[in-house]
């Protein structure tokens, strides 16, 4: 079977495996995890109207209360094909 690495910050299930996400800052704005950046995203992309106006409450949620943001929020309209695209981002 071979040796192998399970990396808990790749799971999706943060309330099963312990794991704190470092943040990270990107295009000047910090964010507590990928969670956020992508979830934000479905409003538009960096640096749009949209995203700015956003982009802070987002940055500063836990990944959860993005997760609920992000489902609330008015999706933009290329979002089935923009989503791709926002997961490499995030």
């Amino acid at each position: 079977h071979g040796s192998f690495v399970w990396a808990t910050e790749f799971e999706n299930v943060h309330s099963t495996w312990v794991f704190q996400e470092p943040g990270f800052t990107y295009a000047g704005r910090r964010f507590r995890g990928s969670e956020q950046l992508f979830q934000v995203q479905k409003l538009g992309d960096p640096g749009s109207p949209e995203f700015e106006a956003a982009a802070d409450t987002f940055a500063n949620s836990s990944s959860i209360e993005s997760y609920g943001l992000g489902r609330k929020a008015q999706l933009r309209q290329d979002w089935e094909t923009a989503k791709d695209g926002a997961m490499r981002i995030a």
